[in-house]
């Protein structure tokens, strides 16, 4: 602390002031990512006190320490990455993804020097990034007129004490079609140097390019080429025109094509007089397989980094006591791993045919299920990974995807792709195992397999959810079959992605339900009541799949591409949860470490799990009603909030009766059966049943505490019903035009049909429009369809439209001019 207040004192920054040994000095830090991605190479960084490579993983890059088995996660891409590189010196290090952003570091301190965007350089897609430092870093202040006769880029570093000028190449794919708006084409072998005023374009006859590097001291840039040449092009001669490059000499050198080219200073000379003198420098081999491979050029000796299975991590579970993780791939490799010293443990390779899909340890820790794409289930000794030929079981022809044991480690649930669940039994705990039946009790793919405690009683009970909206529990108390003991419809419009018990924070047992309209729903496990319904967290998508800590005040939260943390208890505060983008290409699954500080997820394609430390955010958004009264149009002080002021007293008004001459009794709460018209007055219209969602809600809120019903509720407590029960992005148009298909096809049945007026009559009447009967039809038609657009009316009228009125509804056309 001392050293970093002296140096911002004397203004020097801690780029400026690291040193090779300053980035692993500091305290560990606990993410972790485990695997890499094949495609890109790994680059070496030190190799003599230490060994330190880069490579790539997903989104990140990863600065490796062999030495200490450490990592420093570069972090600050949102996409895949499809390059990195660093300077001959490695100092600096650069990675880039297709968005394109380009993001040059500084490899001893770990810190983000430059960030190139599409908005701050005109560059094609960054699919292929090089880096050359220009000159080297000066202890004092320099100026661009003391860098080498090179040009670079538009680039404005830090500070120019701290780094040096750097100049890019970015070389899109030969398959690309050409790029607009560059001066010269980029079809075949092209090649485009970007300068501050000028591009030069340059084409290799005999191949597509492999790879560009620059010499390290002279204006020179080598290309090794598919047909086997080196491209040498003198970037000294020609830099003032725009006509293009003319002093470039190709040297053939073999009938291969290259796959890869290292230039250093003294092997670009060798290059260039003696092509087949040996190299004298030790280097990294990396292959898109597994093998990551030091070699010593004195002793020819070699010794490996690195040993990731390049396969996609389909599946994934902590140890429920220990520090252990077990992963496995689609190709059959199941892998235990220490997450405390980063070590394999064991490992076991199954079958090629079997990928693993799925994996769970029992709440003992003592065996391990794992499921496969063949349908079958292995249990296995968690510590040496061996199985029983007795206990594997075949369930199903269809993959398994879902895996759950119950807490006293007597049940084991799997659901398949067929839409089905199964179950194993055994009588105690060293008894054998049996199946108990299977069930095909779902027609959509099953989202949630979950078990929990009867009420009052240690006896075992079995849920699944899945996207066709029914959470069904099974009867477990049977011998032999699996029967269906009770089948509820959860959602009637969303649809639900995930489910988990909710925390005990009451009395009461919650199931907590995530759907794809971004709302938590809350329903006792019981009597299977909805209780409540709460604004989820928005991050680009709904939530898939929720996790539960039962000694922790939060949970952590799954989506697509993101991984974050939701603060109970769950009230709709937006401030109340955050989340970062884990895994680009998607995530494919998470599980929780054992005290619950570490969530551990899987990207699958990108062939990468990362370990994420889970801290609850700070409530930054304020406290009390300033969260949900920022989620209003213009906030408290805006125009929305005074009308609802406004409609919430004429509704007191109304309740004690409008014309009356009794002395009223001023109040700050309206009945509970007026909310439903409450919220259609402000243009929320909801169906029946979430109108019965919306008042068991507030009538049981207290119930559970003081055994008394709410039967009214104050401004406040009415504003977060609304803002939590509307839809997460208002009225879609789509939405809009989807529901008046619904209504044609539904009105396209045998009978009696209607005008266009008596249709246009009826819908007036619904949305009470008949103030001016003396209107003209078209003017008529015009509001009708605007309302229409401000309130999606149609799904609690549908039942009343049953006649063949198709030919007279509002058309595509109509509905988008007025919207």
């Amino acid at each position: 602390m001392l050293k970093r207040s002296m140096l911002k004192m004397s203004g020097q920054s801690e780029v400026y002031s690291a040193t090779k040994n300053t980035l692993f000095s500091k305290n560990s830090d606990p993410k972790w990512v485990y695997g890499r991605t094949p495609s890109l190479p790994v680059l070496a960084l030190q190799d003599h006190d230490q060994q330190v490579v880069l490579y790539a993983a997903a989104n990140v890059g990863v600065i490796y320490n062999h030495t200490s088995n450490s990592q420093h996660i570069l972090q600050g891409h949102s996409q895949n990455l499809s390059s990195v590189c660093v300077s001959d010196d490695r100092r600096w290090i650069a990675t880039a993804d297709p968005s394109p952003m380009a993001i040059v570091w500084d490899s001893y301190s770990g810190y983000n020097v430059i960030t190139l965007s599409p908005h701050s350089l005109s560059l094609p897609p960054l699919f292929h990034l090089f880096l050359f430092s220009l000159c080297p870093l000066s202890p004092s202040p320099v100026s661009s007129s003391s860098f080498s006769s090179l040009p670079p880029l538009s680039l404005s570093p830090v500070s120019s004490s701290s780094l040096s000028f750097l100049s890019l190449l970015s070389l899109p794919p030969t398959s690309l079609p050409p790029l607009s708006p560059l001066p010269h084409s980029l079809q075949g072998g092209a090649v485009d140097l970007r300068f501050p005023t000028s591009c030069y374009s340059i084409c290799a006859a005999d191949g597509a390019l492999v790879q560009t590097a620059f010499h390290w001291r002279e204006p020179q840039v080598l290309t090794a080429t598919a047909g086997g040449s080196v491209v040498v092009w003198d970037l000294s001669k020609g830099m003032t025109t725009t006509k293009g490059l003319t002093n470039v000499t190709a040297i053939h050198l073999q009938q291969a094509p290259f796959t890869a080219m290292s230039v250093t200073d003294r092997i670009l000379e060798l290059y260039l007089k003696h092509l087949n003198s040996p190299f004298y420098r030790n280097f990294i081999v990396s292959s898109t397989g597994s093998s990551v491979l030091h070699v010593n050029s004195e002793s020819a000796e070699a010794q490996s980094v690195l040993q990731e299975e390049p396969e996609p991590i389909h599946a994934l579970c902590c140890h429920p006591s220990l520090p252990l993780l077990v992963t496995g791939s689609s190709g059959g490799m199941l892998k235990l791993r220490d997450m405390c010293s980063r070590r394999t443990v064991t490992q076991r390779e199954f079958k090629q045919e079997e990928g693993l899909t799925c994996v769970t340890y029992d709440p003992s820790g003592k065996l391990l299920a794992v499921g496969f794409s063949s349908g079958s289930v292995d249990l296995l000794d968690s510590s040496s990974l061996r199985t029983n030929p007795e206990q594997e079981f075949h369930l199903s022809k269809d993959s398994i995807n879902l895996l759950s044991f119950s807490d006293d480690s007597l049940y084991l649930a799997a659901a398949d792709s067929g839409f089905a669940v199964s179950v194993l039994r055994r009588v105690s705990a060293g008894a054998p195992w049996e199946i108990l039946g299977r069930h095909r009790s779902h027609y959509s793919p099953i989202q949630s397999l979950l078990f929990g405690l009867q009420l009052d009683s240690t006896l075992p009970r079995l849920l699944s959810l899945g996207l066709d909206r029914r959470l069904v529990e099974y009867d477990l108390e049977l011998h032999s079959g699996l029967p269906v003991l009770s089948c509820q419809r959860v959602e009637q419009r969303a649809v639900p992605l995930g489910m988990t018990w909710y925390p005990p924070l009451s009395t009461e047992q919650f199931l907590l339900i995530c759907s794809d309209q971004y709302k938590l729903r809350l329903i006792n496990s019981t009597t299977h009541m909805c209780r409540r319904v709460v604004h989820g967290p928005v991050y680009g998508s709904p939530l898939q799949r929720v996790l539960s800590r039962s000694s922790h005040l939060s949970i952590p939260i799954l989506y697509v591409c993101q991984v974050g943390l939701q603060v109970l208890p769950a009230d709709g505060n937006p401030f109340k949860s955050q989340a970062l983008v884990c895994h680009p290409s998607g995530v494919q699954t998470l599980s929780a470490s054992f005290d619950g500080t570490h969530v551990v997820t899987s990207g699958g394609a990108d062939f990468t799990a990362r370990s994420w430390t889970l801290d609850a955010a700070a409530a930054l958004g304020g406290s009390g009603m300033e969260p949900f009264y920022s989620m209003l149009d213009g906030g408290r002080d805006g125009t929305f909030y005074k009308e609802v002021e406004d409609l919430f007293y004429y509704l007191q008004l109304r309740h004690q009766g409008i014309d009356t001459e009794h002395r009223r009794h001023v109040s700050t709460t309206i009945p509970l059966n007026h909310v439903s018209t409450m919220m259609r007055a402000i243009g929320f219209f909801p169906t029946e049943q979430e109108i019965e969602d919306l008042q068991n809600e507030v009538k049981f809120s207290r119930y559970a505490e003081t055994g008394q019903y709410v039967m009214e509720l104050c401004l406040e407590d009415f504003i977060k019903l609304y803002v939590n029960h509307r839809p997460a992005f208002g009225l879609v148009k789509e939405e809009l035009q989807e529901n008046l298909n619904c209504v044609s096809k539904a009105c396209c049945v045998p009978g009696e049909a209607m005008t266009e007026d008596e249709v246009l009559q009826s819908f007036s009447s619904l949305l009470d429009l008949n103030k001016d009967q003396d209107s003209p039809r078209s003017s008529s038609k015009t509001l009708v369809i605007s309302v229409l657009v401000e309130a999606s009316l149609l799904r609690s009228y549908l039942p009343l439209l049953c006649l063949p009125v198709s030919m007279v509804l509002p058309t595509a056309t109509e509905i988008t001019q007025c919207c």
